[in-house]
């Protein structure tokens, strides 16, 4: 094929005139050479005329390997997509541990950016009972633990009323090794009850200690 005997420097000049994303994608996929040349360049073109979908959808899917070249090819890492959420937000909310991981290791990427309800991504994570972003996320400096929502839940809450197939044990990094012991003694519904009890109670007590 003629066509393929070009140059690198040329194929790269006929295929600027390509206009759509997925032709240019399905050009790449045509052989190993053209995927090679035009990977990267698809990456860059998604991020300077499709907005840095792609970050997107590898956030939201849990697919590290596209957000990685994304962000090197310069994707918006503070993207707001629906419900006025960024990368970050989505990864936590679905449990995608690797993407969270790598956004948080990103420079310019805000761990605390909230959603049109004023859900952060801690609390997002904490909603859906995603354990292993939680412990991410409070390890991450900056990461702001009491936050509200618009609604003023915290994340705290925000577990309490998780939906029943999430895991409830979440507790035990918001609330520390007090709710860690409570767990192995009783149901975890149960644990997340008394969490949520114990929390109002230490704020109680905080409270008491201040006006003392």
């Amino acid at each position: 094929m003629a066509f393929l005997r070009l140059p690198d420097e040329l194929l790269l000049s006929v295929v600027s005139y390509l206009t759509l994303q997925r032709e240019i994608n399905s050009l790449a996929r045509t052989n190993a050479r053209l995927y090679n040349l035009l990977n990267t360049y698809l990456y860059r073109y998604n991020v300077e005329q499709n907005k840095s979908s792609a970050l997107l959808w590898a956030a939201k899917n849990g697919q590290e390997e596209t957000a990685k070249k994304s962000i090197a090819e310069g994707a918006n890492v503070q993207l707001v997509s629906e419900l006025n959420r960024t990368p970050l937000s989505w990864a936590a909310w679905n449990g995608n541990e690797t993407v969270v991981k790598l956004l948080l290791a990103t420079d310019g990427v805000d761990p605390n950016p909230p959603s049109s309800g004023g859900e952060t991504p801690l609390s997002l994570a904490a909603w859906n009972g995603h354990e292993e972003v939680v412990k991410l996320l409070l390890a991450t400096q900056g990461v702001k633990p009491d936050s509200r929502t618009s609604r003023g839940e915290t994340s705290l809450s925000l577990q309490a009323s998780a939906k029943p197939a999430s895991p409830l044990h979440t507790h035990r990094f918001l609330m520390g090794p007090t709710a860690k012991t409570l767990s192995r003694e009783i149901g975890a519904i149960q644990t997340s009850m008394i969490c949520t009890h114990l929390f109002q109670f230490r704020q109680y007590n905080t409270s008491n200690d201040r006006s003392a």
